[in-house]
């Protein structure tokens, strides 16, 4: 018999015959005689341990095995996304196992349902098993539900543990309101918050709530609603643990370099969230010397109505904030008014700023900024400042009414690219350096709303008619945050 391959690798699993089977054993159909003749065949039983993930070079594999069930003439599998139950995305179709394992590609944060069925043998008399159908296997972080209407803050308090530090997920209920008046507190713990990927919890943010961490922690398949609050909706806490701060002593022989931070070792990450009318910074250090390793935020929008002369992202105020490595990455940011007095990211004071002064002259920091698109951010002060890692990647980005992107760096690193990318001017002319070493000045046609265009609802949420580029370069190559092109 042969394997039936459909984005998938199948391989057969071998033990000894008389071995008690369990997702780990099984036989080659065709080399033991059971000795099961004229019977209905049972489908293999699955649970959490016939799965297991395995890592490769170029992607991430789910191995799927199951106990051998004896006299079987094969097995019949489907694997299917169920992210969304109603639109099922088959991954594995109808595909024929000679053996008892397959692998297939695996996806983040991803609910699969299994049917697995146990083929006749026509040759034994044996005759096929019903299908049995399995909807438990999940690449999601296990993770406590918050329930609608409950205090997200004190649920969190009542509930986030504190004896461990593995990650901790809190997950919203889909389409969900939560109305938060307090602090998120997530302390040292490394964490998880996160909704259903394909209906959004919506958490408003009132007074001065925000969330606040000191350790790893993942933020994602969520919309802010900042109306009502000028807090950044997420902070490095400004009580940093003293377990986290380096003397200079100790931080001088770690990486080289003689300053004194709070060291967050880690990566804190904004994925595929929502944040409508932000009206201080996004992201926040708190003004404390905080040194973070990763700072992502990929495939979101960012919708501000800010004013301030405070960065947008901002670890500026203290005497060593920064960031070693930063991702912006198949997003949209932007302003509602015209800003000349705020930066869009700005590190600590300018002696001080970059990486290389922070972690030392060997180390590898990289700023990734691909695919974005940042509109009024900032339009008369610097987009950022002074950022000294080793790499700094600029692609296929739109930057409209965007000014001083040179200033982003203080000294050209060795790895260096500047592609594909667009710019224009609205409340000042283009930079010349700017067009001359970092993008083409070119008109993508945007329309920029000046009242919030933000609708949680929509799947472009509302801003397709703005965000589009319907001239130019960016339109021809797709430039810019890539869901206007769907």
């Amino acid at each position: 018999m042969n394997i039936t391959k459909k984005f998938f690798v199948a391989a057969a699993c071998v033990s000894l015959a008389w071995a008690t089977t369990s997702c780990a054993d099984g036989v080659e159909l065709e080399s033991y005689d059971s000795g099961v003749r004229n019977q209905q065949l049972s489908a293999p039983v699955l649970d959490a341990s016939c799965f297991t993930t395995q890592n490769s070079t170029d992607a991430t594999y789910t191995v799927m095995s199951w106990p051998v069930v004896y006299g079987a003439g094969g097995y019949l599998v489907n694997v299917d996304i169920v992210d969304d139950p109603s639109n099922p995305i088959a991954v594995v179709n109808d595909s024929i196992v000679d053996g008892c394992s397959l692998t297939f590609v695996q996806q983040e944060d991803t609910k699969y349902q299994i049917s697995i069925q146990t083929m006749a043998n026509e040759k034994l008399g044996n005759s096929a098993s019903d299908v049995l159908v399995y909807n438990d296997y999940t690449t999601l972080v296990a993770a406590v539900t918050v329930p609608a209407g409950q205090d997200l803050a004190a649920f969190v308090k009542a509930n986030l543990k504190t004896d461990t530090q593995d990650v901790q997920a809190f997950e919203l209920e889909g389409g969900a309101t939560y109305e938060v008046s307090d602090t998120i507190a997530f302390g040292l713990q490394p964490v998880q918050l996160r909704s259903d990927k394909n209906s959004h919890a919506t958490i408003i943010l009132k007074d001065k709530a925000c969330i606040t961490t000191q350790a790893p922690m993942t933020v994602k398949f969520l919309n802010f609603d900042c109306e009502n609050t000028t807090a950044a909706p997420i902070s490095l806490d400004p009580n940093p643990d003293a377990s986290l701060y380096y003397d200079q002593e100790v931080w001088q022989a770690k990486y080289g370099s003689s300053q004194k931070v709070y060291y967050l070792d880690g990566d804190v990450i904004l994925k595929d969230c929502i944040f409508r009318e932000v009206k201080g910074s996004l992201f926040s250090g708190s003004k404390q010397n905080w040194a973070l390793t990763n700072l992502t935020i990929n495939n979101c929008v960012v919708e501000a109505d800010y004013s301030s002369s405070a960065a947008f992202i901002n670890m500026y105020g203290a005497s060593t904030g920064t960031i070693l490595n930063i991702v912006f990455a198949n997003t949209t940011f932007y302003n509602l008014q015209e800003n000349s007095s705020g930066y869009f990211l700005r590190l600590s004071n300018a002696s001080n700023a970059t990486p290389t002064k922070i972690y030392g002259q060997s180390a590898r920091g990289t700023a990734n900024i691909q695919s974005s698109t940042f509109v009024r951010m900032m339009t008369g002060q610097h987009w950022w400042n002074n950022y000294n890692g080793n790499l700094f990647s600029m692609k296929k980005n739109i930057f409209y009414d965007t000014w001083l992107l040179q200033k982003a760096i203080r000294n050209i690193p060795v790895d260096f690219t500047a592609d594909d990318n667009v710019i224009w001017g609205i409340t000042n002319e283009v930079d010349a350096t700017d067009k001359a070493k970092y993008a083409t000045e070119d008109d993508p046609g945007f329309s920029v709303p000046t009242a919030s265009a933000i609708n949680f609802n929509d799947p472009y949420y509302g801003l397709k008619a703005y965000f589009t580029p319907t001239q130019g370069i960016a339109a021809s190559k797709q430039y810019g945050d890539p869901r206007y092109f769907e």
